[in-house]
């Protein structure tokens, strides 16, 4: 994905994504950061901080897995620490489709999806939130209200029904923190 738009997107990876040690050195070539789930490392962070200090974009994957089975669809709270901590937006983006392309055992259909296959993604407005503090109430919020935004753009696509309805309703109790938050977006964001 980072080689195909206008601008460069660096993208954060688990290293069990890449099958083989070779993609994997061939990967850092084409701007992805390689982490190891709960033991993001220095180099992870100081790097991740300094493409964001250069105004470079960050592709990060909040629900940290594609199979079904291992997303947290509540969403990991890393890509909402990152932007408070760093003072950037996020783009939200609804990606509808990719169950139909995502590769099962064939690691090769990784790198080349099934032709005539369609992936819908639907960008959302950028969400700058500056609050006063950072603490860990502020990270969850943030991440709890770009993840329910990524639910709308996304048509709820790939959410088991039962996991929809579990977060229907965690999201109806954070309605009022989704109002603060929303009032203290900043909206003028030329940078994007």
């Amino acid at each position: 994905m980072g080689m195909i738009l206008p601008k460069h997107i660096h993208i954060i990876m688990n290293v069990k994504a890449f099958p083989h040690p070779l993609i994997l050195k061939a990967s850092h070539y084409f701007g992805v950061i390689p982490y190891i789930p709960r033991k993001t490392s220095d180099w992870t962070n100081k790097r991740i901080t300094e493409i964001l200090d250069r105004g470079e974009y960050l592709g990060i994957f909040p629900e940290g897995a594609i199979h079904p089975l291992k997303k947290d669809y509540f969403g990991k709270k890393g890509f909402a620490k990152y932007a408070l901590i760093n003072h950037v937006p996020v783009l939200p983006l609804g990606i509808i489709g990719t169950l139909t392309v995502n590769p099962k055992k064939d690691y090769f259909k990784g790198i080349t999806p099934p032709p005539f296959r369609k992936i819908t993604v639907n960008i959302g407005r950028p969400l700058k939130y500056s609050p006063n503090i950072v603490n860990e109430q502020k990270i969850n919020d943030f991440k709890d209200y770009v993840m329910y935004k990524i639910r709308l753009l996304s048509n709820w696509y790939g959410v088991p029904k039962r996991k929809k309805e579990e977060l229907l309703e965690y999201y109806e109790e954070k309605k009022g923190q989704f109002v603060k938050i929303n009032q203290k977006l900043e909206t003028k964001i030329s940078s994007i």
